[in-house]
């Protein structure tokens, strides 16, 4: 009995005190068995509202999409466990909280509940969300610009992307001008060598290059005279 007793101690503090939202559920209809300091930090029910005669919330009423809900309970019926399924969630006061799910299914007195563990990942999805924003914005007004426009390694002219204009001006396709089945380097793009490293050479001063007029050579052979604008970026460890 002391055993038993120090045990359901351990797990009632350690329940009560972990940072992430853990709580209790019923599988059938949601209602809350346990709710934890978490829980209601993260999802702004107190504890009262959750259980007890007074409680107005349950489990189901939390899930943005009730659908999610399904599929996790089907997934533990076929696995007894779940770790990593994200989901979305309503705050008390409306807003959508995004969250990262352990889950198992606990029999208490005959009774499957859902033991879950919430771990807020809100700060990571909206950041993850503006660099979609921004990549997406980035893709469209690289490829709809009419100029030609491609970025290439300073060191070898290794080439890392072309837009549109750049295909339709030079006859290369994508896969010609990047990737592994690249066929041209953007050195060999210009007519004269000794002008691209004089535009490195003023670029690695400045930091960049306005209107420099050079020729170019085409997929064809044939040569063009363009007007150059660049600049020095960093990808990764590159430049």
């Amino acid at each position: 009995e002391e055993a038993l007793r120090l045990s359901e101690e351990k797990f009632a503090k350690t329940f009560r005190n972990l940072p992430d939202a853990i709580s209790l559920s019923r599988i059938d209809n949601g209602a809350f068995y346990e709710v934890n300091r978490g829980f209601t930090t993260l999802m702004g029910y107190d504890a009262e509202e959750a259980i007890g005669p007074k409680a107005y919330v349950k489990g189901v009423d939390l899930w943005c999409d009730i659908g999610e809900r399904n599929r996790l309970v089907g997934l533990l019926k076929k696995q007894g466990e779940v770790l990593g399924y994200e989901a979305t969630f309503r705050h008390k006061s409306g807003r959508t909280v995004y969250g990262m799910v352990s889950a198992a299914i606990l029999e208490i007195q005959n009774v499957p509940y859902l033991l879950f563990v919430l771990k807020d990942i809100t700060d990571r999805k909206k950041a993850e969300e503006a660099i979609r924003i921004s990549e997406e914005k980035y893709a469209k007004t690289f490829h709809m610009s009419p100029d030609a426009i491609v970025i290439s390694r300073v060191d070898t002219g290794e080439i890392y992307a072309v837009n549109r204009s750049f295909i339709a001006l030079t006859g290369y396709s994508e896969k010609e001008a990047a990737g592994p089945e690249a066929v041209i380097n953007g050195r060999d793009l210009w007519v004269r060598p000794e002008v691209r490293d004089n535009a490195l050479a003023i670029m690695a001063d400045k930091g960049e290059l306005r209107g420099i007029e050079t020729q170019f050579r085409c997929k064809n052979g044939m040569i063009f005279t363009g007007m150059v604008s660049a600049t020095l970026i960093d990808i990764g460890d590159m430049r």
